[in-house]
């Protein structure tokens, strides 16, 4: 069971929520359940691209939450460094950024983030190469069946 945070707009905030995916199950796949299981392919291929759809908008965000407090406590240095008259080079103002602990803290986010997409559409692309496999296992059942079926020579 894998755990992943995605998040739904409810009353124009953003509230996080934890999807359970089954990876087992759901990429499970057998020669006695294969009709059941080629009927339930559909529903869950579409389920993990729905949420690998989420993981991506909720890296994005994850992203431009980073973009914002950057530029945030760049604009917040340059107008300090203004009023104190002194001048400070884009340098200094990135190796400032670097050192905020809520900076580093929203690019770990953000990471995470990604990483959680890049397993989930990697499950995705998983169940879609099973449904080929799958194919593949009603042909062999269908000739196992044939074969047996025939008058012997």
């Amino acid at each position: 069971m894998v755990e992943i945070v995605v998040e739904y707009l409810e009353e124009g905030q953003w509230v996080e929520n934890t999807v359970e995916l089954d990876i087992d199950a759901d990429l499970a796949l057998s020669d006695e359940t294969l009709n059941k299981d080629m009927c339930a392919l559909p529903k869950r291929i579409a389920r993990y691209a729905e949420v690998a759809a989420e993981c991506q908008a909720y890296s994005s965000r994850k992203k431009n939450d980073v973009e914002v407090l950057e530029a945030e406590v760049a604009q917040a240095l340059r107008i300090e460094a203004a009023q104190n008259k002194l001048k400070i080079t884009e340098a200094g103002i990135r190796e400032h950024i670097s050192k905020q602990d809520e900076v580093t803290k929203a690019r770990h986010a953000a990471y995470k983030a990604q990483a959680q997409h890049t397993m989930v559409d990697g499950f995705y692309r998983a169940l879609r190469e099973m449904a080929s496999i799958a194919i593949a296992l009603c042909y062999k059942q269908k000739e196992e069946i044939r074969v047996m079926n025939s008058p012997l020579e």
